[in-house]
Formats: C-alpha cells, structure tokens, sequence
C-alpha cells in the first residue's frame, strides 16, 4: 500500500520505530537459541513483534501486518508453554524477521512494501502452527521447586533524631544587588487558585514527577547549547520536545497558565528549527527563565486540594511573543530593574511527599486499575458506536495517565508500551477512523499493558517516587533522618 494517503511524518515514526522493534528482536533470538526455556526472553521478543503487527494494521501495510501477525502467533505459543523451540521455529521467524526488515527497507525507498517473497515463510508458520512439526511437546515439564525464601535481616536500631541547628540568618542585600530570575518570579504576584483536571492525587504526583524530570532534561539541554553551539540541531529538538512533552501534560490536567507558556515556548523553538530565529545568548537566557517559571509553577501545586495557586507569567509570555514577532530578544523590564531589597517572600504550598513502598505499590495498583476500568467501558462503549468522541477522548486520556504513573514509578518498559498505545489511539483520533475496526487490536494492547502492571506489582518491582519540595518550604518530618539535598548550581544570567 502506498504511504501518500498519510502523514509523511507518521510513515517516518512508524520506520524508525519498526527498525528498533526488529533491532529487539533479533539479538533476543539468538540468545534465545542457548536458553530456549527462558520466559523473559520470549516476552521481550513478542511485545515488539506484538507492537509492529498493531502499527502496520492501522497504517494499512497489508504484507508487513500479515507477517509480523503470524509470528506474534508463534511466539505467543512459545511463550505460553503450548509449543517448545525448535531449530526449524528459529529459522522460520529469522527468516521473517529478515523480509519484515526488506519491506521496510522498500517502505523508506519507494513509499511501498515491495514484491517481498512471504508466502512460503507464511505457509511454513501455519504449517508448525497446526502441528506440522516436531514442536509441540508431549507433556509439559515439571516446574522447578521453588527456592526456599532468605531470612530476613534483623531491622537496624534508628539512630536518634539530631537537634537541627539554628539556620543562619541571610545578609539583607543592598538596594544595588540586582535579583536573580528564580527570586523574581517568587516575588511575582499569585493568581487566583483553581482546581485542576487529574484523577486524584496520584496523578498529580505523577505529572509533578514528570515535569521535574523534563525541566531537569530542558536546563541541561539548554546549558549544552550555550557551550557546543556545534551540537545545535540536536539539542534544539531535544528542547523543543521538552516544551512539547510539557505542554501536553499540563494541557491534559488543565494548568492553563503552564500550557499558555509552554505553547509559546514550543512555538518560538519550532521557529528556531527552521531557522526563522537565531540562536544567541540572550535567547538561551530567555529560554534558562521560562524554564525557571514553569518550575515555581509546579512547586504552586497542592496535591492535598487538588489545586494550583500560580503566579502572574505574563510578562514572560510578552517577552516571547515579542521574539516570535521580529522584536528583540531580552528579559522583561521588572526583571531588569529588580533589586534584592525588594524581595517579598513566597508562599509556597506544600507538596506532599511519597510514602512507603509498599504505599506506593497499593496506591499505583489502585490508579492503575481505576484507569483500566474507564479504558474496558470507553471500549465497550466504542464497540456500539466506533466513532464516539467522548469514549476515544477517555482512551487516549487514561493511557497517558498509566503512562505518567509508569514513569513516576520507574517501570519503564510499561510506560513504552503505554506511550505507543496512546499513539495508535491519537492517530486514529486524528484520522477519523471507525474505532469499531480497531477494537480486536486495543484489546490486545490493553490486556499486554495489564499483564505487565500485574507482573510488576507481584514482583514489588515498584520504586518510590520522589517528589521535589518548594523551595523554603517546611519540610515533613519524619523519624529517620533526610540525606542532604543536592545544592543546585546557579544558572549563567
């Protein structure tokens, strides 16, 4: 099928991400052949090929779908203990493996799967498929007793809480001394509180995890720039994708001053791309502030009420759509003229912190499940009506949900998995097309998503999710002491 009815960007996704799922692939069948009876290695070879099969169907790649789908097949067998390895299965799906790569190849060149022999390779799996090999075992062999369980080391005696010394007193500034820009924007008056749009608390954590780690990601890849400027049309993406992984999220939950910023942010980068904008120093310091912002911005969340409390970023905003219309790149006026002696003192509201592990474990178990509940009845519903809004609006919402709590918790193969997932369903949303002829697909994802999330929380495979507090804000007590916190490096102004 030719590519021309779609997205040239989409195809482009679609072959980079084709040619890593075989890159998986590949290696793991030829460690595979050594330790035929190793589960793990199975799954890690049937989620890509599982994946590939979904992305080709709904693109419409006929051959490259009818392929990978008969060798899901084979590997789901495998890995299901209704089939062992064989010699005559590793060729068969090395030989698939090899003519998917072809077709994508033909894909790239040519905007078609080309005259790729599968017949043969197809006829061969069926073959295997219908016992007409020696792959299929007589009886299945006994389990492994179980190893016995360790003892359990004697808990440490807690060491007894040490009296904090008295903070020492910060010099008044002189009415010379210009602010920095995080003292500034603390010194910006707060909006109006106003709720925002999550599925409670661990949501929230989820997205304040996320965009600390995307903020950390922006401040780094803006500091490389300004220091290998040869570097620049890699880590000008990577910034971009920061905006844009920011503004989705913040979109998603409605921060609307955050999305407001970010949006203005990702567009003036996007215009750097292509070139319409220079990069100078003035512009990365410009970029270093909105960075700084969106982080006070986040420390304006109070997980208990639900609630943000965010200061004025207007004048942020002015300075950047002043660059995007030809204007001069510089730092708001109030910035410029600041001193420290006008300082005022941020309220910050208190972020609540992540407790136990095993708390962790429970309330990801929970989240995750309610999310599953609302994914079963939007599918349900989509399977009466293919094209209501309101049911794929909640799939791709609740996917991207999963995919944020994955990722506070660091399983990060399933926060892949559910990421991709949330791409199916926003193409197809983007697209128009009849949900109803997606449904048998969705479901196999959202059964590979739950399965792994169960794994995941039988194995306490869980970490805690770490929530950066407010700066100056009071922080929790607890009966074991807190190691220090990290001084953060001052930003180059």
């Amino acid at each position: 099928m030719s590519q021309d009815m779609f997205d040239p960007e989409l195809f482009t996704d679609f072959i980079a991400e084709a040619r890593e799922h075989l890159e998986t692939i590949e290696p793991n069948l030829l460690e595979l052949e050594k330790t035929p009876d190793n589960l793990a290695l199975l799954n890690e070879i049937f989620r890509p090929m599982h994946s590939l099969k979904g992305a080709s169907g709904f693109l419409g790649l006929n051959r490259i779908n009818q392929l990978a789908h008969r060798s899901e097949n084979i590997l789901d067998a495998l890995r299901k203990g209704e089939m062992v390895v064989t010699s005559e299965i590793m060729d068969v799906i090395l030989a698939s493996t090899d003519a998917l790569r072809q077709m994508i190849d033909n894909l790239e060149a040519s905007n078609a799967e080309g005259d790729v022999s599968i017949d043969h390779i197809i006829t061969q799996i069926d073959n295997i498929m219908n016992g007409g090999g020696a792959s299929h075992p007589a009886a299945k062999p006994e389990p492994a007793p179980e190893p016995e369980p360790e003892p359990e080391p004697e808990p440490e005696p807690k060491p007894e809480p040490e009296t904090e010394p008295e903070p020492t007193p910060t010099p008044k500034a002189s009415p010379t001394d210009k602010m920095t820009p995080k003292e500034w924007i603390h010194s910006l008056p707060s909006l109006d509180p106003h709720p925002l749009e999550a599925f409670g608390e661990e949501h929230l954590k989820d997205f304040i995890d996320e965009s600390f780690e995307n903020i950390e990601n922006l401040n780094t890849a803006l500091m490389n720039l300004e220091d290998h400027p040869e570097e620049h049309t890699a880590l000008i993406n990577d910034i971009f994708r920061c905006f844009h992984n920011l503004k989705g999220n913040s979109g998603i939950i409605g921060y609307t001053e955050m999305n407001a910023l970010t949006h203005e942010a990702e567009t003036l980068l996007n215009n750097v791309r292509q070139e319409k904008i220079s990069i100078t120093p003035e512009l990365i310091d410009l970029l270093l502030l909105v960075a700084d912002m969106m982080e006070v911005l986040i420390q304006h969340i109070n997980i208990a009420t639900g609630k943000a409390a965010p200061v004025d970023t207007s004048a942020v905003i002015k300075k950047l759509r002043q660059v995007l219309a030809g204007g001069p790149i510089e730092m708001p006026e109030e910035l410029k003229s600041a001193t420290s002696s006008t300082t005022t003192e941020a309220v910050q509201p208190t972020i609540i912190p992540m407790g136990t592990e095993k708390d962790d474990t429970e309330a990801f178990a929970t989240m995750v499940h309610q999310q599953m509940e609302f994914i079963h009845a939007a599918l349900a519903t989509l399977a009466k009506d293919g094209s209501h809004k309101e049911s794929i609006d909640a799939l791709h919402r609740c996917l991207l949900v999963v995919r944020n709590a994955c990722s506070a918790v660091g399983l990060n193969d399933i926060k892949i998995y559910a990421e991709r997932t949330a791409g199916i369903v926003e193409q197809g949303r983007k697209s128009g097309i009849d949900f109803g002829m997606m449904l048998d697909m969705m479901n196999q994802e959202i059964a590979i998503i739950e399965d792994m999330v169960k794994k995941a929380v039988e194995e306490e495979s869980i970490k805690v999710a770490t929530i950066k507090p407010a700066p100056n804000a009071e922080p929790p007590k607890k009966e074991e002491p807190k190691p220090a916190p990290k001084t953060e490096e001052p930003k180059k102004e």
